[in-house]
């Protein structure tokens, strides 16, 4: 048949090239660059890229480019994990690791298959892929609804857009995953080919639509905006916050009250002699986290110091947990973890220096 475009192609083909659009404004439209508008950038990218490789199937323009036929296909293996680590970057604004990277293992190993030919026939054709790519899916949107429901709430514009956000995605794995059970079925119609693209098309504009409507999805969210919003209203001057935050680190590396397990914002507020309201906001808004966070933050720098310098038989693991001011070995063992990449046995095991622990906790 000859190639020709008609009315879907064309709208398809339109939704991609906005795509592309939308991903270029996310990442040059504001400077410096933010990790959760790079993430925010490649998910439209990989839609778009997708889109395009469909109109070209359905327009049958792929016939003249043989070697990228369905190379696409892998790219869903990446939505889960992309989606993931976007939201964990807003929520606690993760650092990556080397061992991140083994999220896009299953789209690494698609790609080895499709260039070197090896059962190409199945994994281009047959929809290995797609099932895996739904459980994959699925298994991250449990992830960062069991992660991250709870800590949307802390301001309503970032509420907003979780649960648009996220309601767009398990919405995005229900069409996929209709579109690879209606195949299965004997009245399967061929034009069901376009569910996935009105899917893709739709969280195009949407973004769009919603990054004009709340400028923040363009310029980037994050928990420490949230923070700043929280107190919008409050009378603390800016050379009021930096003696405060001048004192708070110079008592905590002099004294080291994250030690006592009893210490919280009240007390501490009470050394300091400052309101704990007050305490509170230089927290939030000069660090950028909660004071748990802050406070968890230098124990568990204390603790990889600890690691790195004694072994197991001068201080066990629940040892360092009770002397850097954890109640028990689970919540330490979390909460390193949280910030390092690592437990804390695997920490003293590779041997980490100081220079690659973090310096303050993130959400």
């Amino acid at each position: 048949m000859k190639p020709s475009f008609d009315t879907w192609t064309s709208v398809f083909l339109f939704a991609a090239l906005q795509g592309v659009f939308v991903s270029i404004i996310l990442l040059f439209r504001n400077k410096p660059f933010r990790k959760e508008r790079i993430l925010l950038a490649v998910i439209a990218l990989l839609f778009s890229l997708t889109l395009a490789d469909y109109v070209l199937y359905w327009t049958k323009y792929s016939y003249y480019f043989p070697y990228i036929q369905g190379i696409s296909g892998g790219l869903t293996l990446l939505y889960g994990p992309l989606f993931y680590y976007y939201f964990k970057i807003i929520f606690e604004n993760h650092n990556f690791f080397a061992k991140d990277l083994l999220t896009a293992l299953p789209f690494a190993l698609f790609l080895t298959f499709r260039f070197a030919g090896i059962n190409l026939y199945l994994i281009v054709h047959f929809p290995i892929w797609a099932w895996l790519s739904i459980l994959s899916m699925t298994v991250y949107a449990f992830v960062i609804y069991k992660s991250y429901k709870q800590m949307s709430k802390i301001q309503e514009e970032i509420s907003d857009w979780f649960t648009y956000l996220f309601g767009f995605y398990i919405g995005f794995i229900i069409s996929f995953t209709s579109y690879y059970v209606l195949t299965l079925t004997p009245f399967f119609d061929i034009k069901w080919d376009y569910m996935i693209s009105f899917a893709m098309s739709f969280f195009i504009y949407f973004l769009s639509w919603f990054g004009y409507l709340q400028p923040k999805v363009f310029a980037g969210f994050s928990i420490k905006d949230a923070f700043k919003g929280k107190y919008s209203k409050s009378t603390l001057t800016e050379d009021t916050s930096e003696t405060i935050i001048e004192r708070l680190n110079a008592v905590m590396e002099k004294d080291k009250l994250y030690k006592d397990e009893n210490m919280n914002l009240e007390r501490l507020a009470l050394v300091l002699n400052v309101s704990k309201h007050h305490l509170s906001q230089v927290i939030n808004n000069k660090i950028g986290v909660s004071y748990f966070d802050f406070i968890n933050s230098l124990r568990i720098k204390e603790a990889a110091a600890l690691l790195s310098s004694t072994s197991k038989k001068e201080k066990n693991v629940l040892e360092i947990a009770f002397e850097t001011g954890f109640r028990n070995k689970a919540t330490f063992n979390n909460a390193f973890k949280k910030l390092t990449g690592y437990t804390p046995t695997e920490f003293r095991e590779k041997n980490l220096t100081n220079e690659t622990t973090p310096n303050r906790a993130v959400l």
